[in-house]
């Protein structure tokens, strides 16, 4: 079988085979392993193990959340006691109503809707899934300094209230100190990968795309191996070594991993190819380089649901199917989850809102701030996105999109 490969952002040059076969010519003289595995393509997957449901808009996922509203409250946790069923029912419906106020709202007030819709949310998750004590009634977080810029402005935890509880209940590392909003920003998939938030340089979260194996029936210890697209400049040959050395203590899920050395030797009828190199150029300001890791078990056989379970703990499937992100650690710490994330930054702009409305306001003038564009864009994603990872956190799976391919 030969596979193929494809980044959504190079979708409308066409599927790049990973091998070259009678209807295409793979990329870089077809490196690669024949009817053993190839890279990651969008329809070259067989089933995920997590849920997957349609995605031409999030209707679905309310769909999904109206039914838990009625299934849950039936799960042993919610129907122990009275006072954790009722809440879980009520929240629920604030939850909604305040993201159906966040619909019809601008971004000058957007952020107070979501972030207490996203609050009682997490009241309705603890319900459901928290030990005693679950409840709260305080925030657990405040802002440091609302004086500087946007994106390095701080928040930090404080006490304990419904950060660290819903932190708790869905698994979620937590922030120890203080965390900027660029940093949390910039480590947020589907955000910092594609909306610059400021100049800091803080590393930002990247796609990437595994190797998969689909026939590999005798153990082997054949390495892993993915692609990272990074939106840098490409290092020189010389600076390589060192750059990398950089770049995987920057990232958590890159422990282990080392630049790629070449893969096993083509068939003799494709004829001589060029020497292999790890980094690949796309752009001035973007490639990718493929990584390799040991097999941590090479006594036993590499299946294609193994593939997934390995690379799920590198960095998992967000919201659609075959879209990984490795996401940088924060303060020298593994991020929070994308839910918590959100949580961070909806809390941070909703205390900026209601408490610093002039320069919340001033932030948003298209003509003036060089963060309004991206801070629209992103609030009009969490209408979106939150009820998604919300229905995530209820279930403690995820529930993963379809993507159209497009080109």
């Amino acid at each position: 079988m030969i596979c193929t490969r494809l980044h959504r952002r190079q979708a409308q040059a066409g599927t790049i085979g990973r091998w070259a076969s009678a209807n295409a010519v793979g990329s870089r003289g077809g490196r690669g392993r024949q009817g053993r595995s190839g890279w990651a393509h969008p329809q070259a997957h067989g089933r995920t193990r997590s849920t997957a449901i349609s995605s031409s808009d999030d209707s679905h996922v309310w769909l999904h959340l109206h039914a838990r509203r009625f299934s849950m409250p039936k799960t042993a946790r919610l129907a122990a006691t009275a006072s954790r069923s009722g809440a879980f029912s009520a929240a629920m419906r604030q939850f909604e109503e305040q993201i159906a106020a966040a619909r019809v709202v601008s971004a000058v007030t957007r952020p107070i809707n979501l972030y207490y819709g996203l609050v009682q949310a997490g009241y309705a998750v603890a319900a459901a899934h928290a030990a005693d004590p679950w409840s709260f009634s305080r925030h657990g977080l405040t802002v440091v300094d609302t004086a500087p810029d946007l994106p390095t402005i701080a928040v930090r935890p404080e006490s304990r209230g419904a950060y660290q509880v819903v932190s708790e209940a869905t698994g979620s590392p937590t922030v120890s100190g203080p965390v900027t909003i660029g940093a949390l920003w910039r480590s947020l998939p589907g955000v910092g990968d594609e909306l610059p938030f400021g100049s800091a340089p803080d590393p930002a979260t990247m796609q990437i795309f595994p190797e998969l194996t689909y026939h590999q029936p005798e153990p082997g210890g054949q390495a892993f191996r993915m692609k990272v697209y990074v939106d840098r400049a490409m290092p020189d040959a010389a600076g390589r070594e060192a750059w990398f050395k950089e770049f995987r203590g920057q990232y958590p899920g890159l422990s282990g991993w080392r630049l790629a050395k070449a893969p096993d030797a083509p068939p003799a009828w494709m004829g001589s190819q060029a020497p292999y190199d790890p980094f690949e150029y796309i752009r001035e300001d973007r490639f990718n380089v493929e990584l390799e890791h040991d097999d941590p078990d090479p006594r036993t056989s590499r299946t294609h649901d193994r593939d997934i379970a390995f690379f799920d703990t590198i960095a998992p499937q967000h919201r659609y199917r075959h879209e990984r992100f490795l996401r940088p650690s924060i303060e020298g710490s593994p991020p929070p989850s994308p839910l918590m994330t959100w949580w961070l930054l909806l809390y941070t702009f909703s205390m900026l809102a209601r408490y610093q409305p002039r320069k919340w306001v001033s932030s948003l003038d298209m003509d003036r701030s060089n963060v309004a564009a991206v801070i629209n864009h992103a609030l009009d994603q969490a209408i979106e996105t939150v009820p998604h990872l919300v229905l995530e956190a209820l279930d403690g799976q995820p529930h993963l999109l379809g993507r159209p391919l497009t080109g």
